[in-house]
Order: C-alpha cells, then sequence, then structure tokens
C-alpha cells in the first residue's frame, strides 16, 4: 500500500505522482504516421518516467516516517499537525488516452523493451559529480570508490535556491535494474550549506518506485556487502 511522502524540495506531503516526459499526442500521431519514429519516441518517453512531487513534480521525496523528514517537520512548523503539509491525492490511475498507446504499443512492447535496454547498456552515460569533501569518505564516496563510476551522480546541495532538505543520488544499471541509492546529510540542521556528510537514506528501483534492503542489493552488487546499510531498510519482498 502507497504511502505519503515528504517533498525535500517544497515540503509538501502527499502520495507520489507517476510523471513522463513528452506529448501523448505526438506520440500517437507518430505511431500512424510511421513505425521507426513512434517506437524512437516511445522508447524515450517511457525512459525519463519517474515518481515525484504532485505540487512541485520534484523526484525529491523521503518517506515521511524517516528520521530526516521528522526532523524537517520539527524545525520548520514546529507543533503543525500533518495537514497543514498535506494537499489531496491526484491518483496514478490510468487515463483513456493513456490506454490508447497502451493497444498501440502493446505489439512492439517487448521489442521496445529489449532495444531500450541495449542502447542504455552500450552507451551508458557516466556523469560523476563530487560534492562537498570526497576525503571525508562519506557513505556516497565510499560506494563510488568501491563499485566504480556510477551511471549517475547528482545532487541539490548547489541548487538555487537550494531545497530545505538537499539529498544526493547515486545511480548504477545491474542485471537490468536500475538502482538509485539517496543519500542525505547526517549532520547539521536543516538548511545548513555544504558540505555534507553524506548517509544512505534509501535504496529504491528506479523505474518502479521499490525500496530495497542491503543484503537484495548486495546479492545484486557484490562490491556493496561491506558498505553500511540504508537507514530504512524494506521489508523482502516489497
Amino acid at each position: 500500500m502507497a504511502q505519503e511522502q515528504l517533498c525535500t524540495q517544497c515540503g509538501t506531503v502527499a502520495y507520489m505522482k507517476r510523471f513522463m516526459k513528452g506529448s501523448l499526442l505526438t506520440e500517437i500521431f507518430l505511431w500512424f504516421c510511421a513505425l521507426l519514429p513512434g517506437l524512437i519516441y516511445s522508447i524515450w518517453r517511457h525512459s525519463t518516467v519517474y515518481w515525484g512531487c504532485p505540487r512541485c513534480d520534484s523526484p525529491n521525496m523521503i518517506p515521511l516516517a524517516s528520521p530526516v523528514a521528522q526532523k524537517f517537520l520539527a524545525e520548520t512548523k514546529p507543533g503543525q499537525p500533518i495537514s497543514a503539509y498535506r494537499v489531496p491525492d491526484s491518483g496514478t490511475g490510468m487515463s483513456a488516452r493513456t490506454l490508447v498507446v497502451v493497444l498501440i504499443v502493446i505489439a512492439v512492447l517487448g521489442a521496445i523493451v529489449r532495444i531500450n535496454t541495449v542502447v542504455n547498456e552500450a552507451h551508458p552515460k557516466t556523469s560523476v559529480a563530487s560534492f562537498g569533501n570526497t576525503d571525508s569518505r562519506t557513505d556516497a564516496d565510499q560506494l563510488i570508490k568501491n563499485c566504480g563510476p556510477p551511471f549517475k551522480d547528482d545532487s541539490t546541495a548547489y541548487d538555487s535556491p537550494r531545497p530545505p532538505i538537499v539529498t544526493r543520488f547515486v545511480e548504477y544499471k545491474v542485471k537490468g535494474t536500475h538502482l538509485r541509492f539517496i543519500y542525505v546529510p547526517g549532520n547539521g540542521h536543516v538548511g545548513d550549506p555544504p558540505p555534507y556528510d553524506w548517509k544512505l537514506q534509501m535504496i529504491a528501483n528506479v523505474r518502479t518506485n521499490k525500496l530495497y534492503n542491503h543484503d537484495q542489493v548486495s546479492n545484486m552488487m557484490w562490491c556493496t556487502a561491506a558498505l553500511p546499510g540504508p537507514r530504512l531498510i524494506a521489508k523482502s519482498g516489497n
């Protein structure tokens, strides 16, 4: 069952919403015009899917019960009820237009998934960004040292304006699974500037938003076996 999350970008409490870039009408038009342009556009659109905040569209959301979320609520609006942060659930059901797209592409769904996997594995885009003092060997730096350059390494530490709760995302693609390691500062207080002592908060599947515990991840990535586990450990099978 879905749980409410706290957006570290705008401070909203809400259920996450599914986002996808591009235009559905354009996708349908390209499929009717020609197979190849429609196929390419569909692959691109589905590679941009993410779950985020229904108010500001940010993907930077953490469980409401996490220590970081509780600390943020206590420091920003002491005594305020959760309803002061909450927005109505916008729902994530399938629309009629989305159903049309599914019916159009179902015959080539297997090919789309296969092509997307081959392209990503053949042309990995490695973007390694270092924030703070890398000599301090934070949880994030230790992961990169043990497992090598990630598929993506990004942070909100130097965003302008900087969100009240900064986060760092380190992503790896392994055995067909796109893993996102999510870190938050383990030192200081809400609103403090960098550098940060990055502590592992959780490990999630980018496409399905499923959480993994330490044992599950170490089975997929042996290099993580000696690293500290996430603070929020998902139940096996979730």
